[in-house]
């Protein structure tokens, strides 16, 4: 009996060893300091060899496929022909970035503090020039690229849920977590400990956002007609659910809302249609069963309380007026002889209800606190800004009168104003250029072919830009990770998710 082994080609493995484990620790590293080595995190140095292990595997891609570079050449492959204008857009976008995080904060300021720093992140675009080459060589397949990502998603949604089930459960769940990071990574790494707020546990990390892909994932997989990720996609509405950040709910909302209602009104068949309505049911009915099953109210009660009419006044009121019920029971209950179950359970239910109020007046006073919080930023971004309003400050500039984060100053919840202190005019061109040359180039590659999937992409990338305007997840690595799957989609995902049409 002959048997064929498939031999494992251990170059290939050492190509995408560190890819794969950048990938993982991007995804699952939460801050990227899980583990460090002399300080540095090792996200950034995963992110370094693979940027060079990337970059040399495309110079031997063209050295295998004989690529002529400088010249185009009968019979010879033309490297210039892998190279479509969005590169180039990338590209000045970094360059033009890269300027205002050096030559700028110079001039301005005098001084390039925190410039290079602040800049930082932008560079994981670098991963764009290598990943699109190598997709469009045929050295990456799209779909088992974006398999992987969906899976780590995943994962990271259960770690999100695990940790909030645990800490509900059993206070020092989480810290006990880190506690054993602590332990594997030799006392190395940088804890991010419980956010506690409203009277409630938070489960929030930089790398949150990132449910926002596998959520729109998910519910795009369960409209072709792949029902078992009805499972994850209910884990993702969970654990986006117990970051209690509004940003991200709304932004969720309101990107799957353009992709399902939108896709309702293209054309397409009875099956396709009923799959949109039933999956929208279908999260309609999770989210209402979670917030009142498991979260008992404090998803919608948190969005009330945001509302510009919210008062906490009318609250203390009715805690107060509880507080006298349960003083009145105590008085009649000490005047007997026996502790009466009936106004046992009374008791129970009047302090369930003022602690339930009492969140609530957390949450109000918490909410106005950051609004207040976030206008005083705007003002004195904004008043910064008209001290420099055509070059700005450049990166790692910051207000003086309004610092928030005393070891990165630079960074703000109000991101649109603090970029336009650090930029100016001129610098936002190179952003606004980018955002209309991937509109542009999703428009030309999916209106004709598949608008479902262009509803799909402009969905995510609404939920991305809404989740990061009100909160700093923007600039860190996960931030633009998320760019760079937003621009490598639309670049190399034309043909691929076009097959799938006939089926809807």
């Amino acid at each position: 009996m002959n048997k064929t082994t498939k031999k494992i080609d251990w170059k290939i493995v050492l190509i995408w060893l560190f890819p794969v484990l950048f990938l993982i620790d991007d995804i699952l590293g939460l801050n990227g300091y899980q583990f460090t080595v002399g300080g540095i995190g090792i996200r950034i140095l995963l992110f370094c060899i693979t940027t060079v292990v990337l970059f040399s595997y495309c110079l031997l891609v063209a050295y295998k496929e004989k690529m002529s570079i400088f010249k185009r050449k009968t019979g010879e492959k033309f490297f210039f022909d892998y190279i479509k204008p969005l590169d180039y857009i990338v590209a000045g976008f970094l360059c033009l970035n890269f300027v205002w995080a050096t030559v700028v904060p110079m001039v301005v300021r005098g001084e390039t503090s925190f410039g290079i720093k602040d800049f930082s992140t932008i560079l994981v675009l670098i991963l764009y020039f290598p990943i699109v080459f190598l997709m469009r060589t045929g050295r990456i397949e799209y779909k088992k690229f974006e398999k992987i990502i969906y899976f780590l998603l995943i994962l990271l949604a259960f770690w999100h849920s695990v940790m909030y089930i645990g800490e509900t459960i059993h206070t020092g769940f989480y810290e006990s977590y880190y506690d054993f990071i602590d332990i594997i990574s030799f006392g190395t790494a940088v804890r991010t400990d419980v956010v506690l707020g409203f009277g409630i546990t938070r489960i929030v990390q930089v790398t949150s956002p990132m449910l926002l892909l596998g959520g729109a994932l998910s519910a795009k997989y369960v409209v072709k007609g792949k029902y078992w990720n009805l499972i994850p996609l209910a884990v993702f509405l969970y654990a986006i659910c117990i970051t209690y950040t509004k940003s991200i709910w709304l932004g969720y909302a309101t990107g799957i809302a353009i992709y399902l209602i939108g896709s309702l009104f293209v054309r397409s068949n009875k099956t396709h249609k009923y799959r949109l309505a039933s999956v929208i049911c279908f999260m309609i009915s999770v989210t209402v069963a979670l917030n009142y099953v498991a979260f008992n109210n404090t998803i919608f009660q948190r969005l009330i309380n945001s509302a510009p009419s919210a008062n906490s006044t009318t609250e203390m009121q009715k805690v107060q007026d509880l507080y006298e019920k349960l003083n009145e029971i105590n008085e009649h209950d000490s005047d007997g002889d026996e502790l009466n179950e009936d106004s046992q359970k009374e008791k129970e239910k009047l302090l369930s209800e003022i602690k339930e109020k009492e969140n609530a007046i957390k949450d109000i006073e918490g909410t106005k606190s950051a609004n207040e919080q976030r206008q005083k930023q705007t003002g004195a971004l904004l008043n910064k800004w008209k001290q420099s309003k055509w070059v700005g400050f450049g990166y790692g500039a910051y207000a003086e009168d309004c610092i928030r984060n005393e070891t990165a100053p630079y960074m703000y919840e109000s991101v649109f104003p603090a970029m336009m202190m650090k930029l100016g005019l001129v610098g936002l061109i190179p952003w606004v250029i980018l955002i209309i040359a991937a509109i542009v180039t999703a428009v030309t590659n999916f209106w004709k072919k598949d608008k479902k999937t262009l509803l799909w992409w402009v969905g995510m990338s609404v939920a991305f830009g809404m989740a990061v305007q009100t909160n700093p997840f923007l600039f860190t690595f996960s931030g633009f990770s998320m760019i760079l799957f937003i621009l490598t989609f639309i670049n190399t995902n034309s043909e691929i998710e076009c097959e799938e049409k006939s089926d809807m």
